[in-house]
């Protein structure tokens, strides 16, 4: 109880600042997406190819996300930081909506490549928003709170993200969840491309 309660106080404190109440809503909405994607895209893999359909799926959302993991940090610098989590935030949402479409034109392929284009544009969210949080917070204790409430979203975007793409799937289809997804990101987007960092 004491730990849900800190939790809430910290997810309090942080969403006071509007810019940061901003990045927070789209990190959510990213680690769903993602979460939903990961769950959705494996059971399409199971369809399409079995368990060997499902190692391929693995790698091929997990290997560019790994390789290009160690630049990471340095991409994020090279770009205004809220402009390049804007760019991956619709980065990822257009390869959900690829997905959705591929899925729907039964281009197997496609939804492969997609896949591979969204665990690039995730594995880069989480650093672009480290990056950019201390830019945003007025005093050390907003820096803090915004840290705890990106822990906190982050627990409940991987809950809720495959908890919903298992109800989706089993009551439709993963094209659906793609669908959805990507619609949730292009909706957090919008007031992503309102922070401005001074300076």
């Amino acid at each position: 109880m004491l730990r849900l309660r800190q939790a809430l106080a910290a997810l309090t404190a942080a969403v006071r600042n509007r810019d940061i109440r901003r990045v927070e809503l789209a990190w959510g909405a990213a680690i769903a997406a993602g979460w939903a994607h990961f769950v959705a895209f494996g059971v399409f893999a199971y369809e399409e190819g079995g368990v060997s359909g499902v190692g391929i799926a693995g790698l091929v959302r997990l290997l560019p996300a790994a390789l290009v993991a160690p630049f990471a940090a340095s991409l994020g610098d090279r770009f205004p930081r809220e402009r390049f989590l804007l760019v991956m935030i619709l980065l990822a949402s257009a390869a959900l909506a690829g997905s959705a479409v591929a899925f729907y034109a039964n281009l197997e392929l496609l939804v492969f490549a997609f896949a591979a284009v969204l665990g690039l544009a995730v594995t880069l969210i989480r650093p672009a928003l480290q990056a950019l949080l201390p830019s945003l917070a007025r005093t050390p204790e907003e820096l803090i709170a915004s840290n705890a409430a990106t822990s906190t979203i982050e627990s409940l975007g991987t809950l809720l993200g495959p908890v919903l793409a298992g109800l989706l799937v089993a009551g439709a289809d993963a094209g659906l969840v793609f669908a959805i997804s990507a619609g949730a990101l292009a909706l957090a987007a919008i007031p992503l491309w309102r922070v401005r960092v001074e300076g």
